[in-house]
């Protein structure tokens, strides 16, 4: 390490300074230069003297030499060129002064005022000694200033203590200047600091709750005196208002008894007593069998979640952790299984990849899941259980909230919505802060006498535990559980301010927040920004809702207010809803019925002038004489007109003949399912009326000639591969020809050069390719099957695409573009990820009971066969298909970043590359970089656009760039690229 010799000699001239204060021959403040200098000269004797022996580690008497500091003349040029005369470490500015004569007229030499320091100004200069020198200073200094109090100031009085060894050298130094004294004492003063800094943290805390409390006394005063007012109110309206006044009170008090009563019906879904003993006598069991293991008899089994909570139902699942448990070898959640699966319970499914790891099995009808070492978990749940043993009304609430939030499909941390934790936490925190009066303490806020302390992992979990002290402070609130719930809704829809709020359950409080959202890495694709703040009670700046994104906050709040809206409507005033909502259904009815009749007025109107139409030309065939040849001229006129009307009439009953056929014959052409209405619509919101009339009968025509088109092609191949043929031959590509001869196909061509080698035939007027042993083929396709079976719409869609792609000639991914399986990826992570609510599910990412697992090659290949479970969720997105479409080709023409970003179907979502491209040999002609990035969904760090080349990716950007543009303005022969 490289030091500047001048650094050790600018604090040790201020010491010097120090240690001269005050010492005087006379009685004045004056010191002479020439002493100091003096002093400067012993210390460069001791720094020549011990620098190459290591006792002294930097070399001052290079420096004292270079400025000739030991001379009056060298030292005083040096402080006059300080400002101050020292360098900020001395209390007092030390300039140079110089009298020619004083008072008896003799020559007064160079000196400096240096009067001594109070003891305040010593402990000043020794703290910022200890904090501002370098430690590395601090031995070499000592050293020097017991040298020269031994050899230059021997009639001086030192303080500071001697030190035996400094930093394990031999020479002696003076202790309050040595490294390891200045380090003690630089310790203390940071612990004085934070000292200092927690205190005025908790006086900000308490003038923050002081001020919040004072608010909520005014809040109240305001309240009683709007009540106040409103009585008076009442009574100057007269009679006629204070009884329209009560009778609002009674439908109110009509309407929360009830919702009370509604919420008295789901209680039932709470687990009975029954239930809890069996689940408690499961626990008990468990821990017997796995303390009968020789080296687990110290094992504990703990109950946490709902079942420990108080919140559980019929169906809840039984959450264990297990106490210090060991294992005998290799992970412990695994070893955990076996003594399970030994005693007899199974079969156990292992969870190792989860946050917590977890065994999982059935017994006596109940899921079981169990983890180790989760004690924050048991102790989240015994705090819900203290809150929901103070009043009763807590349970009818939370399961009313429940069902609320399951039916408006906001409950669920998976899907980026509330966790029933996080919802919990909500009501506690309602019932604590908002109503009035509160109906629950805060049990973490409690005197030291009260409260139970229980130290977690470092956290402090503390709480009163004795739930029968609140009691009576919760009977002072008379509402009802419907009245309670109805405020819930109220307050959350409408008065909550989910972007700049937090619900704080440890201090009981609503609140502006006061903790940020962390940090995240591109590769974390949880939300950058918490759109929803709950805080956990325990675990501090943990937010239990981080993972809800913007438009889940939306939909939440929406739900609240949805939800509100239709308890404060009364039975009354919903029947008499109802009773509008038929009679315009009557209206559209009649509505309806006088159109269809209508119609057949006209029809018949349209039959009676065709005949008479052909009356009149019979008439004119019928005409002789000057007059006859110009009624037959008349009568052809007439039969063309007819022959024409009757060709208009047979066309579009043929369309309508087709269109019905289609109908009733399964297909996944997308033009034979387009509705015209629906491509209508969506073209009038981008286009005037006069222009969609303008050009309506242009886009009627291009469908019905693409419709055809589709309709009557056939140009897929059908692929097929066969298992367990090649291990029978050393050449098998070659023997599978063969066969296929043998049995009658034609066009046999073998393409064993290929990556893939195929044998490609015709079969039935079928072009078919065989491959040999590949189910990962097998399983994308069926993967891709069941996508297509759980909405329709994505079939038609994927049609309309690839007739894009095609049209604008990027499809095709032997030539460096977009092959059709890159294409499909693309469209079910659009419905996935992009579109609001979701069409397909993420059907890779489900529960592990629904998922038939699956391995090939080392790649987890498990998804969700069972497309009916979905129905009813791609269900809620009702978007048309047109607006679908024009949806696909904006985001990937002018939204997604093809240089940054990928395609993931694994995951099911668009987010920041976590891959990098393989390394390429010499001779690979592939490109170095991918510059554009579209996942397999199965095979694990495979980009299958991993061929596309600059050019190629720019052309495939254009292509939706201008589809987008053309669909916007109502354009499909520029969209589709239709070639006559």
């Amino acid at each position: 390490m490289t030091i500047d010799r001048q650094d050790i000699t600018r604090p040790l001239l201020d010491v010097l300074l120090f240690e001269c204060a005050g010492y005087r021959e006379d009685q004045n403040d004056k010191y002479p230069i020439r002493h100091l200098a003096v002093a400067f000269a012993h210390a460069r004797e001791l720094f020549l003297k011990h620098h190459q022996t290591n006792n002294l580690k930097y070399p001052g008497d290079v420096f004292i030499q270079l400025h000739k500091l030991h001379t009056h003349q060298g030292l005083r040029a040096y402080m006059r060129a300080l400002p101050q005369g020292n360098h900020g470490y001395f209390p007092y500015p030390t300039r140079v002064q110089t009298n020619p004569l004083d008072t008896n007229g003799n020559v007064q030499e160079d000196h400096i005022l240096l009067p001594a320091c109070n003891s305040l100004e010593v402990n000043d200069f020794l703290q910022n000694y200890a904090v501002n020198v370098p430690s590395v200073f601090h031995d070499d200094i000592a050293a020097v200033v017991l040298y020269l109090r031994n050899n230059c100031w021997k009639n001086r009085k030192g303080s500071g203590g001697w030190s035996a060894e400094l930093d394990g050298r031999i020479l002696l130094g003076v202790t309050k200047y040595s490294k390891v004294h200045n380090v003690i004492k630089r310790r203390k003063a940071q612990e004085v600091e934070r000292q200092k800094a927690a205190a005025q943290q908790q006086q900000q805390l308490a003038q923050e709750e002081e001020t919040r409390r004072v608010a909520m006394k005014q809040e109240q005063e305001r309240l009683r005196q709007e009540e106040v007012r409103k009585v008076e109110e009442a009574h100057a309206l007269g009679v006629e208002a204070t009884e329209k006044l009560r009778l609002q009170q009674l439908i109110d008090d009509g309407r929360y008894r009830s919702i009370t009563r509604y919420l008295d019906e789901l209680k039932r879904q709470a687990a009975t007593e029954d239930t809890r003993q069996e689940v408690e006598t499961l626990r008990k069991n468990i821990e017997t069998s796995l303390r009968g293991t020789s080296y687990l008899e110290n094992v504990e089994v703990r109950l946490f979640g709902s079942f420990e909570s108080g919140l559980s139902t019929l169906t809840s699942d039984a959450d264990f952790t297990v106490y210090n448990f060991v294992s005998s070898g290799g992970k412990l959640i695994h070893g955990l299984a076996r003594i399970l699966r030994a005693a007899g319970y199974g079969p156990i499914k292992t969870i190792d990849n989860a946050r917590v790891p977890i065994a999982s099995f059935v017994e006596h009808n109940i899921r079981c899941d169990i983890s180790i070492n989760q004690p924050m978990g048991v102790f989240n749940s015994q705090l819900i259980n203290a809150y929901q043993k103070i009043d009763t009304r807590f349970l009818g609430i939370w399961f009313g909230l429940r069902t609320l939030a399951d039916n408006h499909e906001i409950l669920g941390a998976k899907t980026g919505c509330l966790s029933s934790y996080a919802l919990t936490m909500m009501l506690i925190v309602f019932l604590q802060d908002v109503t009035t009066p509160p109906i629950l303490p805060r049990l973490q806020q409690q005197g030291a006498n009260k409260m139970f302390a229980s130290l977690v992992d470092g956290l402090h979990c503390a709480y009163d535990r004795n739930p029968r002290n609140y009691t009576a402070m919760a009977a002072k609130n008379t509402k009802s559980e419907g009245q309670l719930l109805t405020e819930f809704c109220q307050y959350f829809g409408y008065t909550f301010y989910y972007m700049k709020q937090e619900v704080n359950p440890r201090l009981g409080v609503i609140r502006s927040r006061s903790v940020p959202a962390p940090p995240r890495s591109k590769t974390d694709s949880r939300p950058k920004d918490w759109s929803v703040c709950i805080l956990d009670p325990f675990i501090p700046n943990r937010n239990v809702a981080g993972n809800c994104r913007n438009n889940h906050a939306v939909y939440i709040q929406q739900a609240f207010q949805s939800a509100y809206d239709a308890l404060k409507v009364s039975e009354k005033q919903k029947q008499e809803e109802e009773r509008q909502q038929r009679e315009e259904e009557a209206r559209i009815l009649q509505v309806k019925l006088a159109e269809e009749q209508r119609q057949l007025e006209l029809k018949q109107e349209e039959q009676d002038l065709w005949r008479s139409w052909e009356g009149q030309a019979e008439l004119y065939e019928q005409q002789e004489g000057p007059w006859g040849k110009l009624a037959k001229k008349e009568a052809r006129r007439l039969r063309e007109a007819l022959v024409e009307e009757e060709r208009e009439r047979w066309l579009l009953q043929r369309m309508q003949n087709e269109t019905r056929r289609r109908q009733e014959r399964p297909s996944y052409d997308f033009m034979e399912r387009v509705h015209m209405d629906e491509v209508f619509s969506t073209l009038k919101q981008f286009m005037g009326e006069d222009q969609r009339q303008n050009q309506e009968w242009i886009i009627t025509e291009y469908l019905r000639e693409i419709d055809s088109q589709m309709a009557t092609s056939d140009q897929n191949d059908v692929d097929f591969t066969a298992y367990n043929f090649a291990r029978h031959y050393t050449n098998p590509i070659p023997e599978v020809a063969k066969a296929l001869r043998s049995v009658g196909c034609q066009s046999v061509i073998t393409i064993d050069r290929a990556r893939v080698p195929i044998v490609s035939f015709q079969a039935r007027g079928l072009d078919c390719d065989v491959s040999l042993d590949q189910p990962m083929a097998v399983l994308n396709s069926k993967l891709i099957n069941t996508y297509t079976k759980i909405d329709g719409r994505f079939t038609q869609l994927w049609f309309a695409v690839r007739q894009i792609a095609k049209g604008h000639k990027i499809f095709s991914g032997s030539t460096g573009y977009l092959s059709s399986y890159a294409l499909t990826m693309m469209l079910i992570v659009y419905l996935q990820d992009e579109v609001s609510p979701p069409i397909l599910p993420r059907s890779q990412q489900q529960d592990w009971f629904r998922m038939e697992e699956r391995e090939i090659d080392g790649n987890d290949c498990s998804f969700d066969h069972n497309w009916d479970h979905y129905r009813i969720f791609s269900s809620k997105n009702t978007t048309s298909i047109p607006m679908l479409l024009m949806g696909f080709c904006s985001f990937y023409g002018l939204r997604f970043n093809y240089a940054a970003e990928e395609v993931n179907p694994c995951l099911g979502a668009i987010r920041p590359r976590a891959f990098d491209p393989p390394a390429r040999s010499k001779t690979d002609k592939r490109p170095k970089e991918w510059l554009m990035c579209v996942m397999d969904p199965f095979i694990t760090g495979r980009n299958v656009t991993g061929n596309c080349r600059g050019k190629n990716v720019a052309d495939i950007q254009k292509c939706f760039q201008d589809a987008s543009n053309a669909l916007d303005i109502g354009d499909p022969d520029t969209a589709f690229k239709r070639i006559d």
